[in-house]
C-alpha cells in the first residue's frame, strides 16, 4: 500500500474543488462520457482517495478517516453534506474548510 498522509489526501480533494469545481446535493457532478465537472467535499476526499490509492481495498477506511478530519478540524461542521449544502455555502468557504484541515495535519 502506497503511504499517502491525510494532509495528501486533503489536499488534493482541495485541489480538485478548486481546479474542477464545487457543487452540492451529490458527491459529484459528471457529463456524459464520466468526467467529473464538480465534487463537493466528501465526493472530492472519495475521488482523491481513489486516484492516490488505485485499487486499495481500504480505500472506505482512508476515505472515513480524511473525513473526520475535516469535520473535526472545522468546529462548526456536524453533517459534511448538510454543510455543504446550505444554500448559502460557498466555494470558498469549502476552499477555507479545506485548508484548516490540510494546516492541522502533520507534514
Amino acid at each position: 500500500m502506497n503511504k499517502v498522509s491525510n494532509r495528501e489526501i486533503l489536499s488534493e480533494a482541495r485541489r480538485l474543488i478548486q481546479d474542477i469545481g464545487f457543487c452540492k446535493g451529490r458527491s459529484r457532478y459528471v457529463d456524459a462520457d464520466g468526467h467529473a465537472l464538480a465534487y463537493c467535499p466528501m465526493g472530492a476526499i472519495d475521488a482523491a482517495v481513489e486516484r492516490l490509492y488505485p485499487n486499495e481495498p481500504d480505500n472506505y477506511r482512508i476515505t472515513l478517516a480524511c473525513n473526520d478530519v475535516f469535520r473535526d478540524v472545522n468546529e462548526e461542521i456536524v453533517s459534511i453534506p448538510n454543510w455543504s449544502d446550505d444554500p448559502l455555502r460557498t466555494k470558498s468557504d469549502v476552499l477555507s474548510a479545506f485548508s484548516r484541515a490540510i494546516d492541522s495535519c502533520e507534514e
